[in-house]
């Protein structure tokens, strides 16, 4: 990651949630004997180590959907890591005993022997001066006998029965590589006012596979906070909630432990089936035309309604960059690939809803958007849904309904995707680029598609972000969907 300084691009940083090995995994049920039985005492990623730069050699970032129809699957991350030193090989670790320590204000140097080389990174436990204990520091020099670290940390000890560990190892040599623990990418910028440091992704670490070829790899596959929601579980009464208070007391009770953000709290739901998280919530979300669940690039949960993307919003969203054929300046982006296409495989202008009312009888409507019927002929749909404000008021089921006839009745040319390499940008527009998430407004302009035809300029919301860096390029592609 060495071409990305921070300036004339942003300064790519990975992170390791050290607070807690495997937060991710969250795994209830048992608990110390005699303990407090108290769960959640750790914020996630409070307490992060960054991981050497340099041993970056590629990311790839997946988060959102395909349409926006569709649910919102965990975002994914993929980081392959330069092995040579071993330091991402959760089973490979050195370790000897430390004798005596010196800070300087500066570094600090170790007595022990060791087979440590530069750039290792290196633990030291059960010293007695516990301000000379560091954990996951980069060791800048070493020789047979001692090894020295970069640290502001001062004072000696001598006659010591401290030890070292090479790798990301806690003091009960346990590997914080495994699954569920914590990472964070975050990419840094200078730009008016200072450095700004936005994350891109949050999640927790799936699965890692090393490639002990001539040229040792480790690739970390990571799942967003989608994937652990997909293994919590609740079976608490959603009847007569609002929709961000239902989803919130479900997050609640399965014991998600980040913050969850939402839009509007609305229409009322009735009792929605007991299951894991996501299958409880899709059926809020896959019946609010537009609207998203995902957890963003902090890891927080997000809902976002219906209202957020209703006809006529885009204009008062913050449009947060434009794309065009053509480079006009160093503050919109030139792209290279689009894919601009008809309507059809969206269409839908008949459907029919099924309810299920709190005293679980079933209500049902039928819509039709009549112009795009009588234009295209019926395109048909059927949704079961869990709302318990039409048991009272039957017209907000209809209006549900509508929406949803209305949604893709008449779906013309629309961006479905778009690519371009990130080169040649203005700070700002970097700035704009990285503090863009799901559901976020771009704008696409086009020169004409026909002889003679005009300039298009697409409004546009993202469905789908995806990061591809490496250390000599960084290309994002966005799949989008129609703002109007």
């Amino acid at each position: 990651m060495a071409l990305y300084d921070g300036t004339n691009a942003p300064l790519i940083k990975v992170y390791l949630d050290t607070g807690n090995r495997t937060l991710g995994l969250f795994t209830i049920g048992w608990s110390e004997l005699g303990g407090t039985d108290e769960l959640g005492q750790y914020t996630p990623f409070t307490s992060l180590t960054q991981m050497q730069t340099e041993d970056v050699k590629s990311i790839a970032i997946r988060r959102g959907r395909t349409r926006e129809d569709q649910a919102i699957q965990a975002g994914t991350l993929t980081l392959s890591m330069d092995n040579t030193l071993g330091t991402y090989d959760p089973e490979f670790v050195k370790g000897n005993p430390v004798t005596a320590a010196s800070g300087s204000g500066a570094y600090v140097t170790y007595t022990s022997v060791n087979d440590l080389v530069a750039g290792d990174i290196v633990s030291v436990y059960g010293l007695t001066v516990s301000g000379l204990n560091l954990s996951f520091y980069t060791v800048t020099s070493a020789t047979a006998t001692t090894f020295t670290v970069a640290s502001a940390r001062t004072g000696s000890c001598t006659g010591q029965s401290g030890y070292y560990v090479s790798g990301y190892f806690d003091s009960s040599l346990q590997s914080l590589l495994v699954a569920g623990t914590g990472v964070r990418v975050t990419a840094s910028i200078t730009r008016s006012g200072g450095v700004s440091e936005v994350s891109l992704f949050t999640g927790f670490i799936e699965q890692i596979d090393k490639d002990l070829s001539l040229q040792p790899v480790t690739t970390i596959t990571c799942v967003d906070g989608l994937g652990k929601l997909s293994r919590m579980f609740s079976d608490i009464d959603t009847t007569n909630l609002q929709i961000a208070t239902a989803i919130g007391r479900i997050l609640d009770d399965a014991g998600w432990n980040q913050n969850f953000y939402y839009s509007n709290d609305d229409i009322a739901v009735s009792k929605l089936p007991t299951d894991d998280v996501l299958t409880m919530i899709e059926p809020i979300s896959s019946t609010q035309p537009g609207s998203m669940f995902y957890c963003n690039v902090n890891g927080d949960v997000n809902y976002l309604g219906y209202t957020v993307f209703a006809p006529g919003s885009w204009a008062g969203a913050t449009k947060r960059f434009t794309m065009t054929d053509s480079r006009a300046s160093n503050d919109v982006v030139e792209y290279d690939e689009i894919s601009v296409i008809g309507g059809e495989k969206y269409r839908r202008n008949q459907v029919t809803i099924n309810n299920t009312n709190p005293d679980t009888s079933i209500g049902t409507r039928t819509r039709f958007n009549q112009s795009s019927v009588a234009r295209y002929g019926p395109f048909a749909a059927q949704f079961d849904t869990y709302y318990s404000d039409v048991y009272y008021t039957s017209g907000v089921l209809g209006t549900i309904t509508q929406r949803l006839a209305d949604q893709f009745a008449n779906s013309e040319y629309r961006v479905d995707s778009i690519g371009f390499e990130c080169v040649g940008f203005s700070a700002e527009l970097w700035y704009n680029i990285l503090i863009s998430d799901l559901g976020s407004a771009v704008q696409v302009n086009r020169t004409p598609i026909y002889t003679n035809g005009n300039a298009l300029a697409y409004q546009c919301y993202i469905q789908e972000l995806n990061h591809d860096i490496k250390p000599d390029s960084w290309r994002m592609s966005l799949t989008l969907s129609p703002g109007t």
